[in-house]
């Protein structure tokens, strides 16, 4: 079978997307699990095993003047995000890498030893891998972890009337972007684009409460994330921005200003590796005093409804929001925030 455009062409990827193509493979695996952050495996105990794989190349991934290491912890960090977004905690990483036959090999041991670091940070080893020649730096992570049945943090499960959070900031990774696109503190940038925390340990703490209906991480943007949640969930979004509490990054609001970008075009940009979630609308509150006694870095940012879409609530105004982000074999980077 093949598959053609309105012109009669043969599809290829970069007319489809990477979100359509998971579809796609999915009806032929015949499971939707893969749109999942995480595989499951029922061990018939307490736990579920969790198990995700991550690609990073040096090519489509990477900036230029990113250290080896920063490749390598880059690549540990974005696997143990899915099994963050989850509720788990990882147990082991395993790595097939591929490098060109004139990579130094310096550059190999380093990439290695972000590996191992990023790994031992969070709790975990590298436990195997492979390594083969190839046309340019691969590195393919695959993340074990584990969950208590109880705390498993599912993608599906949001009603109208939950609320909304997220964790930590928005707008690190498209902070990063603009910095680098502007060729701008790059130093930094690299490193806030790179250097990446997956929420292990809070997602953990909130998954704990038993307060969650639905979860997943926003490493393609808030705004598609939350498109992602309303589509499995047959839900709504409203995201509520109210300008001093709203969880932007630190340097978001002078980039914003320096290069004339709309604060707001921040949720769209992928790379902050954050976790967005709603809870129950009739425990929210018990949940927030949880979050404060504990001193989580938690932000209530919507509401679910029953409309659907997702929509921005500002200055008393709704608009619409675009199901814009970060998506493979997609022409991401004709976001109006990337023009500019």
């Amino acid at each position: 079978m093949c598959f053609y455009d309105a012109d009669g062409e043969t599809l290829q990827l970069r007319d489809v997307g990477e979100r359509s193509i998971i579809k796609k493979l999915g009806e032929i695996i015949g499971t939707d699990a893969i749109a999942d952050d995480c595989a499951l495996l029922d061990i018939g105990k307490s736990y579920f095993v969790l198990l995700t794989t991550d690609t990073v190349s040096k090519r489509t991934h990477i900036p230029d003047g990113a250290t080896p290491w920063q490749i390598g912890y880059y690549a540990c960090a974005v696997n143990l995000s899915d099994i963050a977004a989850k509720g788990g905690f990882p147990v082991g990483l395993l790595f097939a890498t591929s490098y060109p036959p004139d990579s130094e090999l310096e550059v190999v041991l380093e990439i290695t030893r972000g590996l191992a670091d990023c790994a031992n940070i969070y709790g975990t080893s590298v436990i195997g891998g492979d390594t083969k020649e190839g046309c340019d730096i691969t590195i393919t992570g695959i993340a074990v972890g584990k969950v208590k049945k109880t705390m498993l943090m599912r993608r599906k499960g949001a009603m109208p009337g939950d609320v909304l959070y997220t964790t930590g900031t928005v707008g690190r990774g498209g902070t990063a972007m603009v910095k680098l696109l502007n060729n701008t503190d790059t130093q930094i940038a690299t490193r806030e684009l790179l250097e990446i925390e997956p929420r292990i340990t809070l997602a953990r703490q909130i998954a704990r409460t038993g307060c969650v209906t639905s979860a997943m991480d926003t490493s393609d943007g808030l705004a598609s994330a939350l498109y992602q949640l309303a589509e499995i969930n047959d839900v709504g979004f409203q995201v509520e921005w109210e300008e001093n509490n709203f969880p932007l990054y630190k340097d978001a609001v002078r980039v914003s200003r320096a290069f004339n970008i709309p604060l707001t075009d921040f949720i769209f940009y992928g790379g902050d590796y954050e976790v967005v979630f709603t809870v129950r609308g009739e425990v929210h509150q018990e949940f927030e005093k949880k979050c404060r006694r504990l001193h989580l870095p938690v932000t209530r940012i919507g509401t679910v409804t029953n409309k659907k879409g997702v929509v921005l609530l500002k200055d008393g105004r709704i608009s619409s929001i675009p199901n814009s982000g970060y998506e493979h074999f997609s022409a991401t980077h004709t976001l109006p925030v990337l023009k500019k």
